[in-house]
């Protein structure tokens, strides 16, 4: 008994320490990154005030979230923070389907 608490105790950890790579998001979309590197375009993962804070808002592309993907044309409203208008000042995202929060994003693309 005691063996079988660890392993289900085992692979839950790795369920919840498994991170998406790029190559994850980038199958989401059926797209790889010689094809945005044609299309001058540029992947970058984690939160968006690492990266977001050089990449202006009007250069954004797609955003990842945990489960699911974001297109330009489906947003309808950022909320920003006062004073910004990077990627990094992004607090929330309005779509069609709903709400999403900065700290939900875990990935954008973006033209260079």
């Amino acid at each position: 008994m005691k063996n079988l608490l660890i392993i289900l105790l085992f692979s839950c950890s790795i369920n919840v320490f498994s991170a998406m790579t790029e190559n994850d998001y980038l199958r989401m979309l059926d797209t790889s990154r010689d094809i945005l590197d044609t299309q001058n375009m540029e992947i970058k993962l984690g939160e968006l005030t690492g990266s977001g804070r050089t990449v202006p808002l009007q250069n954004l592309e797609v955003i990842f979230t945990k489960d699911d993907y974001i297109l330009r044309n489906e947003i309808q409203e950022f909320v920003l923070h006062e004073g910004h208008q990077t990627v990094s000042g992004i607090k929330e995202i309005y779509t069609y389907d709903g709400l999403i929060k900065s700290n939900e994003v875990d990935a954008i693309i973006f033209k260079k």
